[in-house]
Protein backbone atom coordinates (compact mmCIF):
# COMPACT_ATOMS: atom_id res chain seq x y z
CA UNK A 1 0.00 0.00 0.00
CA UNK A 2 1.08 3.43 -0.76
CA UNK A 3 0.27 5.31 2.59
CA UNK A 4 1.02 8.18 1.60
CA UNK A 5 -1.53 8.30 -0.33
CA UNK A 6 -4.35 6.67 1.42
CA UNK A 7 -3.21 9.67 4.48
CA UNK A 8 -3.71 12.24 1.95
CA UNK A 9 -7.48 10.19 0.52
CA UNK A 10 -8.08 10.17 4.48
CA UNK A 11 -7.58 13.60 4.97
CA UNK A 12 -9.94 14.81 2.13
CA UNK A 13 -12.91 12.01 3.24
CA UNK A 14 -12.04 13.27 6.82
CA UNK A 15 -12.53 17.03 5.42
CA UNK A 16 -15.85 16.17 3.56
CA UNK A 17 -17.05 14.46 6.95
CA UNK A 18 -17.56 15.52 10.05
CA UNK A 19 -15.82 14.55 13.29
CA UNK A 20 -14.84 15.21 16.97
CA UNK A 21 -11.86 16.89 16.20
CA UNK A 22 -11.06 16.90 20.06
CA UNK A 23 -11.52 13.23 20.88
CA UNK A 24 -9.55 12.95 17.43
CA UNK A 25 -6.46 15.41 18.34
CA UNK A 26 -6.58 13.80 22.08
CA UNK A 27 -6.35 10.30 20.97
CA UNK A 28 -3.52 11.59 18.47
CA UNK A 29 -1.73 12.95 21.84
CA UNK A 30 -2.37 9.37 23.59
CA UNK A 31 -0.80 8.05 20.53
CA UNK A 32 2.54 9.42 20.56
CA UNK A 33 1.65 11.06 17.12
CA UNK A 34 1.71 14.66 18.95
CA UNK A 35 2.28 16.86 21.73
CA UNK A 36 0.31 17.99 24.15
CA UNK A 37 1.63 21.92 23.02
CA UNK A 38 0.48 20.98 19.47
CA UNK A 39 -2.24 19.51 20.28
CA UNK A 40 -3.48 22.34 22.00
CA UNK A 41 -2.31 24.63 19.13
CA UNK A 42 -4.05 22.74 16.86
CA UNK A 43 -7.24 23.26 19.17
CA UNK A 44 -7.48 26.58 18.84
CA UNK A 45 -7.79 26.65 14.95
CA UNK A 46 -11.27 28.21 13.98
CA UNK A 47 -12.36 26.08 11.27
CA UNK A 48 -12.89 22.03 10.75
CA UNK A 49 -11.49 22.01 7.40
CA UNK A 50 -8.00 24.09 8.69
CA UNK A 51 -8.10 21.92 11.56
CA UNK A 52 -7.86 18.64 9.10
CA UNK A 53 -5.46 20.23 6.62
CA UNK A 54 -3.18 21.41 9.88
CA UNK A 55 -3.57 18.35 11.24
CA UNK A 56 -2.28 16.34 8.61
CA UNK A 57 0.34 18.53 7.64
CA UNK A 58 1.75 18.19 11.09
CA UNK A 59 2.29 14.56 10.59
CA UNK A 60 4.20 14.28 7.52
CA UNK A 61 7.61 14.24 9.08
CA UNK A 62 6.61 11.26 10.99
CA UNK A 63 6.14 6.77 9.25
CA UNK A 64 3.44 7.59 7.07
CA UNK A 65 2.50 3.97 7.61
CA UNK A 66 2.42 3.73 11.57
CA UNK A 67 0.84 7.56 10.98
CA UNK A 68 -2.13 5.91 8.96
CA UNK A 69 -2.36 2.70 11.38
CA UNK A 70 -3.14 5.13 13.58
CA UNK A 71 -5.95 7.40 12.35
CA UNK A 72 -7.59 4.28 11.73
CA UNK A 73 -7.36 2.83 14.94
CA UNK A 74 -8.61 6.30 16.10
CA UNK A 75 -11.27 6.30 14.09
CA UNK A 76 -12.27 2.51 15.07
CA UNK A 77 -12.40 3.64 18.86
CA UNK A 78 -14.61 6.68 17.55
CA UNK A 79 -17.01 4.35 16.19
CA UNK A 80 -16.45 5.98 12.94
CA UNK A 81 -16.40 2.60 10.32
CA UNK A 82 -18.24 4.43 8.30
CA UNK A 83 -15.53 6.53 7.84
CA UNK A 84 -13.17 3.44 7.70
CA UNK A 85 -14.99 2.17 4.95
CA UNK A 86 -15.12 4.99 2.84
CA UNK A 87 -11.44 5.32 3.25
CA UNK A 88 -10.97 1.61 2.42
CA UNK A 89 -13.53 1.64 -0.57
CA UNK A 90 -11.56 4.63 -2.12
CA UNK A 91 -7.97 2.76 -1.60
CA UNK A 92 -9.52 -0.28 -3.40
CA UNK A 93 -11.04 2.08 -6.58
CA UNK A 94 -7.71 4.00 -6.92
CA UNK A 95 -6.12 -0.55 -6.93
CA UNK A 96 -8.37 -1.35 -9.50
CA UNK A 97 -8.12 1.70 -11.75
CA UNK A 98 -3.88 1.15 -11.66
CA UNK A 99 -4.66 -2.35 -12.69
CA UNK A 100 -3.59 -3.56 -16.48
CA UNK A 101 -5.93 -2.88 -19.20
CA UNK A 102 -8.16 -5.11 -20.50
CA UNK A 103 -5.94 -5.82 -23.19
CA UNK A 104 -2.64 -6.06 -20.97
CA UNK A 105 -4.43 -8.46 -18.59
CA UNK A 106 -5.23 -10.79 -22.34
CA UNK A 107 -1.79 -9.94 -23.15
CA UNK A 108 0.08 -11.31 -19.64
CA UNK A 109 -2.55 -14.27 -18.99
CA UNK A 110 -1.05 -15.67 -22.08
CA UNK A 111 2.36 -15.14 -21.55
CA UNK A 112 1.75 -16.56 -18.15
CA UNK A 113 -0.83 -19.48 -17.85
CA UNK A 114 0.72 -21.08 -14.70
CA UNK A 115 0.24 -17.84 -11.75
CA UNK A 116 2.25 -18.62 -8.73
CA UNK A 117 0.57 -19.56 -5.64
CA UNK A 118 0.46 -15.96 -3.94
CA UNK A 119 -1.27 -15.18 -7.59
CA UNK A 120 -3.56 -17.71 -7.04
CA UNK A 121 -4.21 -16.91 -3.58
CA UNK A 122 -5.12 -12.88 -3.92
CA UNK A 123 -7.48 -14.02 -6.84
CA UNK A 124 -9.73 -16.51 -4.59
CA UNK A 125 -9.07 -14.56 -0.97
CA UNK A 126 -10.88 -11.23 -0.08
CA UNK A 127 -11.56 -10.73 3.75
CA UNK A 128 -15.49 -11.88 2.87
CA UNK A 129 -14.46 -15.69 2.23
CA UNK A 130 -12.70 -15.52 5.79
CA UNK A 131 -15.29 -13.69 7.52
CA UNK A 132 -18.00 -16.59 6.44
CA UNK A 133 -15.26 -19.65 7.70
CA UNK A 134 -14.60 -17.62 10.81
CA UNK A 135 -16.50 -19.27 13.28
CA UNK A 136 -15.82 -22.34 12.23
CA UNK A 137 -12.07 -21.48 12.23
CA UNK A 138 -13.02 -20.38 16.07
CA UNK A 139 -14.98 -23.38 17.24
CA UNK A 140 -13.95 -26.16 15.00
CA UNK A 141 -10.39 -25.42 14.37
CA UNK A 142 -9.34 -24.51 17.67
CA UNK A 143 -6.28 -21.89 16.59
CA UNK A 144 -4.77 -20.40 19.62
CA UNK A 145 -5.39 -16.72 19.22
CA UNK A 146 -2.92 -15.30 21.27
CA UNK A 147 -0.44 -17.22 19.29
CA UNK A 148 -1.49 -16.08 16.14
CA UNK A 149 -1.92 -12.65 17.59
CA UNK A 150 1.94 -12.23 18.45
CA UNK A 151 2.44 -13.87 14.88
CA UNK A 152 0.32 -10.86 13.23
CA UNK A 153 2.28 -8.64 15.53
CA UNK A 154 5.55 -9.78 14.18
CA UNK A 155 4.61 -9.28 11.02
CA UNK A 156 3.13 -5.84 11.04
CA UNK A 157 -0.44 -6.77 10.24
CA UNK A 158 -1.64 -5.76 13.80
CA UNK A 159 0.31 -2.86 15.03
CA UNK A 160 1.10 -2.95 19.51
CA UNK A 161 -2.49 -0.70 19.66
CA UNK A 162 -4.61 -3.14 17.72
CA UNK A 163 -3.39 -5.79 19.52
CA UNK A 164 -4.12 -4.75 23.40
CA UNK A 165 -7.10 -3.75 22.50
CA UNK A 166 -7.71 -7.33 20.90
CA UNK A 167 -6.09 -8.68 24.59
CA UNK A 168 -8.12 -6.30 26.73
CA UNK A 169 -11.60 -7.30 25.57
CA UNK A 170 -12.69 -10.37 27.60
CA UNK A 171 -13.33 -13.96 26.49
CA UNK A 172 -11.66 -15.82 23.89
CA UNK A 173 -14.96 -15.55 21.82
CA UNK A 174 -14.95 -11.87 21.81
CA UNK A 175 -11.05 -11.58 20.84
CA UNK A 176 -11.55 -13.90 17.61
CA UNK A 177 -14.29 -11.35 16.81
CA UNK A 178 -12.22 -8.25 17.55
CA UNK A 179 -9.51 -9.58 15.55
CA UNK A 180 -11.52 -10.16 12.58
CA UNK A 181 -12.68 -6.36 12.73
CA UNK A 182 -9.15 -5.59 12.52
CA UNK A 183 -8.23 -7.75 10.15
CA UNK A 184 -11.08 -6.80 7.61
CA UNK A 185 -10.30 -3.08 7.90
CA UNK A 186 -7.10 -3.99 5.99
CA UNK A 187 -6.25 -3.97 2.64
CA UNK A 188 -6.91 -7.78 1.51
CA UNK A 189 -4.77 -7.59 -1.49
CA UNK A 190 -2.33 -7.18 1.01
CA UNK A 191 -3.13 -8.39 4.37
CA UNK A 192 -4.95 -11.81 3.33
CA UNK A 193 -1.78 -13.27 2.33
CA UNK A 194 -0.13 -12.06 5.46
CA UNK A 195 -2.22 -13.57 7.67
CA UNK A 196 -2.37 -17.10 5.81
CA UNK A 197 1.33 -17.18 6.12
CA UNK A 198 1.00 -16.23 9.64
CA UNK A 199 -0.94 -19.47 9.97
CA UNK A 200 1.23 -21.63 8.30
CA UNK A 201 4.29 -20.46 10.41
CA UNK A 202 2.39 -21.72 13.68
CA UNK A 203 2.04 -24.66 12.18
CA UNK A 204 -1.33 -24.58 11.56
CA UNK A 205 -1.61 -25.52 7.75
CA UNK A 206 -4.34 -27.44 7.94
CA UNK A 207 -6.66 -24.03 9.42
CA UNK A 208 -4.87 -22.06 6.23
CA UNK A 209 -5.84 -25.16 3.95
CA UNK A 210 -9.25 -24.91 5.16
CA UNK A 211 -9.63 -21.07 4.69
CA UNK A 212 -8.04 -21.35 1.21
CA UNK A 213 -10.35 -24.38 0.36
CA UNK A 214 -7.93 -27.43 0.63
CA UNK A 215 -8.20 -30.64 1.89
CA UNK A 216 -7.35 -29.97 5.46
CA UNK A 217 -9.27 -32.41 7.93
CA UNK A 218 -12.53 -30.93 9.42
CA UNK A 219 -11.27 -29.54 12.46
CA UNK A 220 -7.56 -29.89 14.10
CA UNK A 221 -8.62 -32.03 17.53
CA UNK A 222 -9.84 -34.85 15.25
CA UNK A 223 -8.88 -38.07 17.70
CA UNK A 224 -7.06 -41.25 15.81
CA UNK A 225 -5.33 -41.85 13.00
CA UNK A 226 -6.39 -40.97 9.67
CA UNK A 227 -8.59 -43.75 7.84
CA UNK A 228 -6.47 -44.76 4.86
CA UNK A 229 -9.04 -47.27 3.72
CA UNK A 230 -8.77 -45.89 0.16
CA UNK A 231 -5.20 -47.39 0.48
CA UNK A 232 -6.02 -50.40 1.98
CA UNK A 233 -9.39 -51.73 1.65
CA UNK A 234 -9.10 -53.95 4.19
CA UNK A 235 -8.52 -51.47 6.99
CA UNK A 236 -11.40 -50.82 9.37
CA UNK A 237 -12.41 -47.39 9.58
CA UNK A 238 -14.93 -47.48 12.57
Amino acid sequence: MNYQRALHHSKMILKKGSIDMDKFLDNMTLDGLTSVTKEWELKQIGTYTKQIDETFASLQKENPQRVYESVVEILRKMKREDIIKQIQDTLDAEVRRSSPSSHEAMMNASSSQFPNSEEQTNERQSWDGIRDKWLKLRDDYNVELLELLRKLEEKRAVIAIEAKQIRDTGNMKHQYDQLLNVLTSKNPHKYVPIFLQALTEIDRQDARDFLEGGNGFEGSNRIGPTCLKFINPEEDCQ
